[in-house]
Parts: C-alpha cells; structure tokens; sequence
C-alpha cells in the first residue's frame, strides 16, 4: 500500500502541534508541568523558551507543526522508497490471475411475429345441434 505523503504530512503535522499545545496549557495552568519535558524540547528549538508564557506556547504549537510536517514528508517518502510503492507494481503471475469471464454475443433479434386475424368463434353446442338438424330437413 502506497503512503500518501500529503494525508501523513499533516497527521504527524497536526498531532505534534496538539500534543505541544496540552503540554503547553498544563504547564500554564500547573507551573512546574512538565518543565524537564519542555526544557529539552526548547533544546530543540532554539526560538521557543519554556517560559510559560501564551506567546511562547504559540510559537511552540507552529514550530511543532512545522517540524511533524516535515517528519512526516521524510517518513512517507522513505516509507514508499523503500517498499517499492512509489513505482508501478510489478505483475503478477498468471497462474495467480483468474481467466477474465468471456462476453457472449448480443443474441439476434427475432422479427416481430405477424398478427394474425382472430379465429371465428364456433357457435355453441345447442346452436350447433339446431343448425345440424336444419341440414336435415
């Protein structure tokens, strides 16, 4: 299955952007939250300083989004290298395949049958009987 690089981009992009930012509310609503945590991710990124401020924490949050955007850029890219996804796959082999169901023809149309007259009706029994012994007379 071939990663799709954009969807990846933005996953890892998204998710590290919010896993910064609860990081970052926690630590503005409990001083003292995670400071080993946010004092190695300042590490990281020299323009965000763990100093608990709401300027900070949004720095942070966009760095970190820019940063997953990129991790995941780099990830589906190798991903796809490296399993061979990124080329056309290769077939299969025939003996795997089923043989393609064949199509029949279109069946002929017959022409359309004439119409023909409507039979006489015979005369029923009695009138029949009446009729006979008519002739006889």
């Amino acid at each position: 299955m071939k990663l799709s690089v954009r969807g990846l981009m933005l996953a890892t992009g998204f998710g590290w952007a919010l896993a910064m930012a609860v990081i970052g509310v926690l630590n503005i609503l409990f001083p003292g939250y995670a400071a080993d945590y946010l004092k190695i991710v300042s590490a990281l990124y020299p323009w965000y300083k763990a100093t608990g401020a709401t300027a900070d924490l949004v720095i942070g949050v966009v760095a970190a989004f820019i940063d997953g955007l990129i991790c995941g850029l780099i990830f589906a890219l190798l991903y796809n290298l490296f399993t061979g996804k990124g080329k056309k796959a290769a077939p299969r082999r025939a003996a795997a395949r089923r043989p393609a169901a064949r199509k029949r023809p279109a069946a002929k149309k017959r022409p359309a049958a004439r119409k023909r007259p409507a039979a006489k009706k015979r005369p029923a029994a009695k009138k029949r009987k009446a009729a006979a012994k008519k002739r006889k007379r």
